[in-house]
C-alpha cells in the first residue's frame, strides 16, 4: 500500500461504507483506488449519490477538503475469530 493510500484509509471520510456530504448532497463511499493517470492526484474516491444512485469519481483532495463526515463506515472484524 502506498503512503497516499495509507493516509487516505486513516481518514474516516475515505473509508468504504462511510457517508459524506458537501452541504447539499449525501454520498456513500464505494471505494478508494489508485488513480491510473500519471501526474494527477495519487488516488480517487468512488462515491454513490444517495438520492439518484449515480456513481461519481472524486479526487482524494476534493473529499478531504470539501466534504464532511455524515456517518462513519461500519467497523467490521478482519476475521471470524475476532467477532466471537
Amino acid at each position: 500500500m502506498t503512503n497516499a493510500l495509507r493516509w487516505l484509509t486513516d481518514d474516516p471520510r475515505c473509508k468504504p461504507g462511510a457517508y459524506i456530504h458537501d452541504g447539499s448532497h449525501l454520498y456513500l463511499v464505494k471505494s478508494v483506488e489508485p488513480d491510473p493517470t500519471l501526474g494527477v492526484e495519487p488516488s480517487r474516491v468512488l462515491v454513490e449519490d444517495a438520492s439518484d444512485f449515480t456513481v461519481r469519481v472524486l479526487q482524494a483532495t476534493q473529499v478531504t477538503s470539501g466534504f464532511k463526515l455524515a456517518r462513519p463506515a461500519p467497523e467490521c472484524p478482519d476475521t471470524l475469530e475476532a467477532a466471537a
